[in-house]
């Protein structure tokens, strides 16, 4: 088995013309793509419909070109970022696995996908998120062949080299269950005794720590800041008196 990947550019939200071009090339047959990672020319917010756009167009392609049902196709993982600024081109990359075959001791590209089961409003930050990702994380490492996601590899020069944790711009609470969910997936481990706290506690952050957030607001300053206005102001009323 062997992994292709191409880059294709999006020339509108539901321009599907470069995957394409790559299946009537021959690059890779419609049945051969197992995902998709795009961006698209949206604004990035809940309410950029570009995403669903362009989604719908390569599936179209896919069923169009290939022979699985739709289905099967919707279980393909597409991920789709919104926002294009400056001098980003919206874009998308696809991945197909092919019969090819090469030398035993060349190294090259393995990939697994899976999909979790439904994340809920109420799953977010929470337990439930972490074992629904680590979930989805053991089947995609089991279809690659892996064991260890972060095992060290060498580079052709001799250095060692461990890949980095995935990051993103979601809050630290959400990034750090969906990262232990990821943890999780690789190894073995017995039921996790999750405590009435971290199921009570949003998103996982102490309660201290909320504190300390909340402190920051106009609305709710701390106790240090309350007394500080309230001298300021009783300073302020007495030189108006005088």
């Amino acid at each position: 088995m062997a992994i292709e990947v191409a880059k294709v550019e999006l020339k509108n939200v539901q321009d599907a013309s470069g995957v394409e071009a790559c299946i009537r090339n021959g690059q890779f047959k419609a049945d051969d793509v197992i995902a998709v990672i795009g961006k698209t020319e949206g604004n990035g917010g809940v309410n950029d419909f570009t995403r669903i756009l362009a989604d719908q167009a390569f599936r179209a392609v896919l069923k169009k070109h290939g022979s699985r049902s739709e289905a099967e196709i919707a279980k393909i993982p597409m991920v789709w970022s919104g926002g294009c600024d400056g001098v980003i081109t919206p874009h998308a990359t696809v991945f197909a696995r092919n019969d090819k075959t090469g030398p035993a001791s060349k190294s090259r590209l393995v990939i697994g996908t899976s999909m979790s089961a439904e994340l809920f409003p109420e799953d977010i930050g929470r337990p439930a998120m972490v074992e629904k990702v680590a979930t989805a994380v053991r089947e995609a490492m089991a279809k690659a062949g892996r064991r260890n996601p972060r095992k060290r590899t060498s580079s052709k020069s001799g250095a060692s080299r461990v890949p980095k944790a995935v990051t993103s711009q979601t809050s630290d609470g959400v990034r750090k269950k969906s990262s232990r969910g990821m943890f999780l997936g690789s190894v073995e481990r017995d039921d996790m005794a999750w405590t009435a706290k971290d199921r009570t506690t949003p998103m996982g952050i102490r309660r201290s720590a909320l504190r300390r957030a909340a402190s920051r607001l106009a609305w709710m300053p701390s106790a240090k800041g309350r007394f500080q206005s309230s001298g300021k102001m009783n300073q302020e009323t007495a030189r108006v008196a005088r």
